[in-house]
């Protein structure tokens, strides 16, 4: 009895170990894109690792790669779709130092079926790294000939841009020239004559050029009316086309520039006016001299307030 309870722990342990499936150590192999590299070029090496689904497997961190110094790392998973995977690491190295190299054969750590870390290797690789000039390279050649190299010819261009900045140079030059001289011909110009006095000198001539013995005086009201337009387009502004806009332009200002007296005046004048020009009204000689004397009289009215150069009256 005892015998048997001894004897049936140690077989159920042992069926327990045969039970356990046995996990195959995964496939791994190396490779380096090239065997021979300059001075600093990288160099592609990849391990791949072929296992069944589910296994967990690693590159050993940090490997110890000789003359070889890793720029960078990545790593890929992929599933084959049989009931394995492949995972592959891909790192960039670069030897700076040159002769032959070796990569070491590289771990790579697996889960046996208890969960021990077990470790399967790859095969070693060799290489070459070569100097950045070769053997024929290193010794002097002799000084060759200069290349003509075809380039740009700017020179018409530049030579175009400067006519073009000279000219206008020489425009603006002459610009600044006339104004210049306008301006000293401006300053030698005698002041302006006050309006008053070029109106006053108007009506003068037109007394002594018109013949007041003709029947159609007419012209004369006309010319006189022009007269006096012009003094008040002048004085304030004014830019009458008939009697009535005239009198809604003077009423603006009367009591600043203007006076009821002066206002009134200068409105009944013009409608007296009117009567011989538009409303056919026989104008007699004494009527014709009445109306100068009436303008004369509302020029000097005008004269101390007003200025205007004879240009304008004119």
């Amino acid at each position: 009895m005892w015998a048997l309870l001894t004897v049936w722990p140690l077989v159920s342990a042992a069926d327990a170990a045969v039970a356990q499936p046995a996990i195959e150590a995964p496939t791994v192999s190396a490779r380096i894109d090239r065997p021979s590299a300059r001075v600093g070029d990288p160099i592609s090496l990849q391990v791949v690792a072929i296992r069944k689904r589910g296994v967990v497997c690693n590159l050993q961190a940090g490997p110890q790669l000789g003359k070889l110094a890793v720029l960078d790392r990545s790593e890929a998973d992929q599933d084959l779709g049989d009931g394995s995977a492949r995972k592959e690491w891909t790192l960039r190295v670069a030897a700076y130092e040159t002769g032959p190299f070796e990569v070491p054969a590289l771990v790579v750590t697996y889960l046996g079926p208890s969960g021990e870390v077990r470790e399967v290797r790859t095969a070693r690789l060799a290489g070459t790294v070569e100097a950045l000039t070769g053997p024929e390279d290193r010794e002097l050649r002799e000084v060759s000939s200069p290349v003509r190299v075809m380039s740009e010819n700017r020179l018409p261009l530049y030579l175009v841009g400067g006519w073009v900045c000279l000219g206008l140079t020489v425009a603006i030059g002459f610009a600044i020239r006339r104004r210049v001289i306008r301006r000293r011909e401006a300053a030698r110009l005698p002041p302006p004559r006050p309006a008053h006095e070029v109106a006053r000198e108007r009506l003068d001539a037109l007394l002594a050029a018109f013949d007041l013995q003709t029947s159609d005086r007419k012209p004369m009201f006309l010319a006189m009316s022009e007269i006096l337009r012009d003094c008040l387009r002048a004085r304030l502004g004014v830019l009458p086309t008939t009697t009535t806009e005239l009198e809604r332009g003077l009423l603006a200002h009367v009591g600043t520039e203007l006076d009821e007296e002066r206002y009134a005046a200068i409105v009944a004048w013009m409608r007296a006016c009117d009567l011989v020009k538009f409303a056919q009204y026989p104008a007699t000689e004494d009527d014709t001299l009445a109306a100068a004397e009436e303008l004369s009289l509302i020029l000097a009215q005008l004269a101390p307030s007003l200025q205007l150069s004879a240009e304008v009256a004119a």
